[in-house]
């Protein structure tokens, strides 16, 4: 199937000093084993992988190239799994994360293929011995489009699934969206927080020319 592990090499990965955070498509073992072989000899040990992100979503990161947008939700967690278990094998000190996008944890707008709720493709928590595709933590991508109300009702329901589950949670995407917006950066900083197991947080910064026109970096947005 459709996947982008050819943007993935050792020159890039070289390039992070900080925490690697990758996101992976839908890839077969022996993709996720190669792009994992190449961080590896970046030496990103210990990196991060959210694996098909924006889960089952038609509107999906990749926008149909990665082909999660078309699967049923037995057929997201076998493919899930599959990846998990390659990354695992190479890189046993990685990280791996479920995420969807943040619409509705109730009543998910362009999903389809049996998908009802945001965790309808949820793999499990890993365990090495009874469910080795499993995941390590949970997050969520989400931006102000929605509103600052929505989105903290939404985003609360998705920590407390991640919370029942054990598992830490984080924001993997996260940021502005076009305009100043200070009660929606107030509230997510209230989200994340050690009180709250709030685990890690992403905002996603980019320019208008690379996003579509729409410009999500922080500091062109002053009252933000």
């Amino acid at each position: 199937s459709p996947n982008r592990a050819d943007l993935y090499s050792q020159t890039q990965a070289a390039r992070i000093s900080g925490k690697l955070l990758l996101s992976v498509g839908w890839t077969t073992s022996a993709q996720a084993t190669a792009i994992a072989q190449e961080c590896q000899a970046a030496g990103q040990t210990s990196p991060w992988f959210r694996i098909m992100p924006e889960c089952g979503c038609s509107t999906a990161d990749g926008y149909g190239v990665w082909s999660e947008n078309v699967c049923a939700p037995a057929q997201f967690i076998t493919q899930f799994s599959l990846t998990a278990i390659a990354l695992r094998a190479v890189l046993p000190n990685c990280k791996i994360i479920y995420n969807p996008q943040l619409n509705s944890i109730s009543a998910p707008t362009g999903q389809s293929n049996g998908w009802t709720n945001l965790m309808s493709g949820f793999p499990g928590v890993y365990n090495a011995s009874t469910n080795p595709g499993g995941c390590d933590m949970g997050s969520w991508d989400g931006y102000d489009a929605i509103g600052v109300s929505a989105y903290q009702s939404i985003a609360q329901e998705a920590i407390g699934f991640y919370q029942s589950q054990g598992i830490p949670w984080g924001i993997a995407e996260w940021g502005l969206w076009g305009s100043d917006d200070p009660a929606f950066i107030t509230m997510v900083g209230g989200l994340c927080t050690t009180a709250n197991d709030c685990a890690f947080q992403c905002y996603f910064s980019v320019p208008g020319s690379e996003n579509g026109g729409i410009d999500t970096v922080l500091s062109d947005f002053p009252a933000s």
